[in-house]
């Protein structure tokens, strides 16, 4: 376990408590990590945090439903799984952030009859109220009263007739009625009966909310429980609900297409075959498709952990520098004119001293204007420096404690100058104090559908999160494009460390307009991620050129690699036979299923198609016989 859990943990009935009284439902994604620890705990200790939030938060105090919690967490269920817990936990969480919470478990407590699937059962009902609250109607539905009141009359009724009837034939038809349908009411005001209405309510708000015609009904039905756990209804709702409000049409239907083939089944195979697949992919032989189209075994290998805190403190440092330069790079996106320089910080200072002056002296009328202009000379001088000093720190000048504070100085300056893409890149800062020792690294590929919607949320939040990606209208394409692939780089505990996305497309020799030196590439874009170590750079090159020499292609890289990385590129790259040069060329942009695609390398979002564009590159090729 990370050390920043361990130290939250060392203080974990303040931080339930925190939790609980705050009545939000943001700790499940802003804190999930969080949120499993307190839930799986150590050594098979008991889980008290749940019915804290029972009794502290949601007010149950009744002693029969709160023993009905602990036989549910005593149960193999949730004894031998984190994911029923941690589901339990995120519903409870929700409920605490609901007027009706209280009502809502204790209906469920009350049904609970402690039958075999009853555990299971909560947790479903639990993630179908998050689902309905993802998709913005909230809801607890329970099975009609008429109906459960019309099968106790049925039952009233046929016990009557059963004493008036002398036939035997005719009494065992009705003791059979009978059977079932006190078996009927046993589901209806059991667990049983709100699952299945609170399942046919997600299935009905689906429908509607992706404009999916009827006929998705039983095929959602039938995949239901794995399209929750995977979390796709999630993200596609919150997409949808953008790209409506955008008016970008054209990327919504993209956005239903995918979902329709997800729900489907039938993904993969759309992908490689839709409309613009053939583009995409074209001069591959049918075996380089294919070999394109497999997935590769995954790359793993051993690091050697830091001997000594310094080596910690410049794995870090160097991963907070990443992050330094990708948020620069956003800004300048927004604001290209946007001056870094400690000239213009001198020029601030000065303007600052000025206005400090001109505001004691002012007329009230006049004060607020001035002070309201300090703040803004204030927010982007601090901006200035604070990146200075993060760019040229030493592991022994910048600790750990004055990086975080460095950071919170950041995020409050980059809020009063409104550049919202790159107080997403300094929110990143703390997840790299979060990793803690990485023993091994995975680097595998991936063209899976929630693998690539989750490009921009792991390792890092970016621009093409999901959730508040200020391009995320270009996410459609990563999902959708048959040339896309992600590259991940896993730890020893399964959680992203580092990801890329890659491109196979075609380059060309600068001015070649005859295209006589094309030639298939890889086309990489930068990493996002939470090491800097040499070895998860390694396993990511390594993955790469295993993949280039099944295709016979080469790798292209644009600017954003720094030279220790390249130097370890390039001897991985010998090993396989390829060269390193670093040269202007052309890279060909195919055309994409979605409106829009996003590339970091040239320049973010792209809305033009079919064109050669020149980049200053690294290549990574195999010597011309």
């Amino acid at each position: 376990m990370h050390e920043t859990l361990e130290i939250f943990l060392r203080v974990r009935e303040e931080v339930e408590k925190v939790i609980i009284d705050s009545k939000l439902e943001i700790w499940v994604q802003s804190a999930d990590k969080l949120l499993a620890a307190l839930v799986n705990p150590l050594n098979g200790a008991s889980v008290a945090f749940p019915k804290r939030i029972a009794q502290e938060g949601l007010g149950v105090s009744d002693e029969e439903m709160l023993a009905v919690l602990d036989r549910i967490f005593e149960t193999k269920t949730f004894k031998n799984s984190g994911f029923p817990r941690e589901a339990f936990l995120d519903g409870l969480i929700l409920l605490n952030s609901k007027e009706d919470g209280n009502t809502v478990l204790e209906t469920l407590l009350g049904a609970y009859r402690g039958a075999k699937d009853d555990p299971s059962r909560m947790r479903r009902i639990f993630q179908l109220l998050c689902t309905l609250d993802g998709f913005g109607e909230y809801d607890f539905v329970v099975p009609s009263q008429d109906k459960i009141a019309r099968a106790n009359q049925e039952i009233s009724e046929l016990q009557n007739q059963y004493l008036q009837t002398l036939d035997n034939a005719e009494r065992k038809r009705i003791k059979r009625r009978i059977e079932n349908l006190t078996q009927t009411v046993q589901n209806l005001t059991g667990l049983k009966g709100i699952e299945d209405t609170l399942r046919d309510r997600v299935i009905e708000v689906a429908c509607r909310k992706l404009d999916l015609p009827q006929e998705y009904r039983d095929k959602i039905d039938k995949n239901l429980d794995e399209l929750m756990k995977s979390g796709v209804f999630e993200i596609v709702i919150s997409l949808a609900g953008r790209y409506k409000a955008m008016n970008e049409k054209e990327v919504y239907e993209l956005l239903r297409e995918i979902i329709a083939h997800i729900i489907e089944g039938d993904f993969k195979s759309w992908r490689y075959t839709h409309e613009r697949s053939k583009a995409q992919l074209a001069r591959l032989t049918e075996k380089q498709k294919e070999l394109w189209i497999e997935t590769l075994e995954p790359i793993t290998i051993d690091i050697e952990l830091p001997e000594d805190e310094e080596r910690r403190r410049t794995d870090e440092l160097k991963a907070v520098q990443e992050i330094i330069r990708n948020a620069k790079k956003h800004i300048l996106y927004s604001k290209p004119d946007f001056d870094f320089s400690t000239e213009r910080a001198q020029i601030l200072a000065d303007k600052i001293s000025d206005l400090t002056q001109r505001i004691k002296l002012a007329k009230s009328e006049d004060k607020e204007r001035l002070i309201l202009e300090k703040r803004r000379l204030q927010a982007e001088e601090t901006l200035i420096k604070v990146f200075w000093e993060i760019e040229n720190a030493t592991p022994q000048s910048l600790t750990r404690e004055i990086i975080l504070a460095q950071a919170r100085k950041l995020r409050e300056s980059i809020t009063k100058l409104n550049l919202p893409l790159a107080g997403l890149d300094i929110e990143q800062i703390e997840k790299v104090f979060t990793v803690g020792d990485v023993n091994r690294v995975t680097a595998f590929e991936s063209d899976g559908p929630l693998t690539l919607f989750r490009v921009g949320v792991e390792p890092l939040e970016t621009c093409q999160s999901w959730r508040n990606g200020i391009f995320n209208e270009c996410l459609p394409a990563y999902v959708a494009d048959s040339n896309k692939k992600v590259l991940n780089v896993v730890d020893d505990k399964g959680r992203i460390v580092a990801r890329a996305i890659i491109k196979l497309t075609d380059q060309r020799n600068e001015n070649d307009f005859e295209e006589k030196t094309r030639r298939k590439t890889l086309f990489v874009e930068p990493p996002y991620s939470l090491l800097s170590n040499s070895e998860v750079y390694r396993a990511f090159f390594r993955f790469l050129l295993t993949k280039a020499q099944g295709l016979d292609a080469s790798i292209t890289l644009g600017k954003g690699f720094d030279e220790t990385t390249l130097r370890v590129f390039e001897e991985e790259a010998r090993a396989f036979g390829y060269e390193m040069n670093k040269r202007i060329l052309e890279v060909f942009i195919p055309p994409s299923l979605n409106k829009y695609e996003y590339s970091d390398t040239l320049g973010g979002k792209i809305s033009w198609f079919y064109r050669y564009i020149p980049l200053e590159a690294v290549t990574f090729e195999k010597p011309k016989a």
